[in-house]
């Protein structure tokens, strides 16, 4: 389970993160939306401690995050709006490379059904600063098929991705659900988000308010 527990955040002074807290139980799905600058995306990367924060914890079984070894993040994989991959080296590079910064060494067969299913095996060979955004967010899935997690992190994921591209992401997410695997997925699109979670986060003015899917009071994405 991983628990957030009063975390706060500001940057020059102005409070981002009002003392959020909430929780995700193993296997749940929470979908945490609101509006551009709402700071949806420096949550998540205080949750994966890519960014300090003010005050506060984030708790993975237990075991503190933000005061504990790095041994006690090896269960999060976080997936930003950059893949965080190098350029000039090629999409199997990349991912071997990943993997074994995550104290993994992928087999051949893993990496190639991984990219395979992603729909990027005829391109593992380019260095990826030629692929367009859809492809890095595909490569970005990818890094997930390779690197086992425990909770995965994702910042606006359907950005950049076609039709295809957004069915095949609903599938791992649903594939990864069944597995009871825990996600904490952003986006601005509370619509998207209600397709799949189990519970819907707004974030708001720093705070944060727990919403049922589907329900008719929760504000609206136009908000």
């Amino acid at each position: 389970m991983l628990s957030v527990e009063y975390l706060r955040k500001s940057y020059h002074l102005r409070p981002v993160l009002k003392d959020v807290t909430f929780t995700v139980d193993d296997g749940g799905t929470a979908g945490i939306f609101g509006v551009n600058g709402a700071g949806k995306t420096t949550l998540l990367r205080v949750i994966a401690k890519m960014s300090s924060c003010d005050g506060g914890d984030v708790k993975l079984n237990g075991n503190s995050i933000m005061k504990g070894p790095a041994a006690h993040r090896a269960g999060l994989l976080y997936l930003g709006h950059q893949p965080n991959l190098y350029p000039i080296l090629t999409a199997e590079e990349n991912l071997r490379f990943a993997s074994r910064l995550y104290g993994y060494s992928v087999t051949e067969k893993h990496l190639l059904d991984a990219l395979e299913k992603v729909g990027l095996i005829h391109q593992r060979w380019d260095p990826i600063r030629y692929y367009s955004r859809g492809m890095l967010q595909r490569l970005g899935l990818a890094k997930a098929l390779v690197i086992p997690w425990q909770i995965l992190l994702m910042d606006e994921p359907v950005t950049g991705l076609d039709e295809k591209g957004v069915e095949l992401l609903e599938t791992l997410i649903r594939r990864w659900q069944k597995k009871q695997k825990s996600l904490i997925v952003v986006s601005h699109q509370r619509s998207w988000l209600e397709e799949f979670s189990s519970h819907i986060l707004y974030l708001d003015n720093g705070f944060i308010t727990k919403i049922p899917p589907h329900s008719d009071d929760s504000p609206s994405d136009s908000k």
